[in-house]
């Protein structure tokens, strides 16, 4: 899984703010913190429409079953936002933040 700088800021600033969190990843859908994955090397900016509509149906089914009826904090870029598009209790707050240097700073600011 990627851990570069931008992760290691998202990890730390929603574990101060939540209680329980997940990953979404482009190969293996959603993925909680303690769960071993293997590499890879794959983006869903560059998988297919198919890929990316089944991908949605996944993820949607397991925050369902892992956040049941629960406010959701995500921090996740565009195409993995289409999952959560629609669902109640969802904010969103890198959305209208440009950049990852920018984003990087709000991170940091809002500790």
């Amino acid at each position: 899984m990627y851990i570069g700088v931008y992760f290691r800021a998202c990890r730390d600033h929603v574990k101060r703010r939540c209680d329980k969190w997940a990953i979404m990843s482009s190969k293996y859908g959603l993925v909680m913190p303690t769960q071993v994955i293997d590499p890879y090397e794959q983006s869903l900016n560059t998988t297919s429409l198919t890929y990316r509509r089944q991908w949605v149906q996944r993820v949607r089914q397991k925050i369902d079953d892992e956040f049941p009826n629960q406010y959701i904090y995500c921090l996740a870029g565009k195409q993995y936002r289409e999952a959560l598009k629609g669902r109640p209790n969802v904010s969103f707050p890198l959305c209208h933040i440009g950049g990852i240097g920018k984003q990087l700073a709000w991170l940091k600011s809002n500790r």
